[in-house]
């Protein structure tokens, strides 16, 4: 969700929630805005972390999501063993904040990975081979990726394939986010 919407769940959220307690956001958001919510909550005597997740739904449904963690290391270790439930592999990557910045960095190689399939695929197209099946070899060859493997397979590889050229332009650090579109 967006960071309005994060807003609005915590504010209801805090309505219910007594000081000392702890509020896990799971949304990507950027560092920035988790650290101002993390300020609306510490009002209130909410303590605050973050752990957006990575790896897609399909990892998810098999409960081999990554969980990314950011904030205070007691509150990491208290919270572990729920967050160990969630998924697959979890990592603290550091103090409130630093977990949205690794977010974004791996929402951006998973970007990047995507377009580079797109623009081969226009490639093979362009020279005349069967798409499924440079897909196929793609799949098999040194040119594959994870993502590729879990994002683009969903897709028909006889789909009309065209290059994507526009980049978001926003600050990875400040006011980049997820709306749903990654895992």
């Amino acid at each position: 969700p967006s960071p309005a919407i994060s807003e609005k769940v915590l504010a209801q959220v805090l309505e219910g929630l007594k000081p000392g307690s702890t509020w896990i956001e799971m949304s990507t958001l950027g560092r920035d805005e988790i650290q101002r919510l993390a300020k609306l909550a510490g009002a209130k005597g909410v303590r605050t972390m973050e752990a957006p997740v990575t790896g897609g739904v399909h990892l998810a449904a098999q409960g081999k999501i990554t969980v990314l963690a950011g904030g205070d290391t007691d509150l990491f270790e208290l919270h572990k063993p729920a967050l160990q439930a969630m998924g697959g592999q979890l990592f603290h990557m550091g103090p409130l904040g630093s977990a949205a910045i690794i977010k974004v960095i791996t929402n951006m190689l998973a970007f990047i990975h995507l377009v580079a399939d797109g623009e081969a695929l226009m490639l093979a197209k362009r020279g005349g081979l069967d798409l499924a099946q440079s897909w196929a070899a793609i799949k098999a060859s040194s040119g594959t990726s994870f993502r590729k493997i879990s994002a683009v397979t969903i897709a028909s590889p006889s789909a009309v394939w065209r290059p994507i050229t526009a980049t978001p332009n926003r600050s990875a650090i400040s006011s980049s986010r997820c709306d749903g579109c990654c895992g």
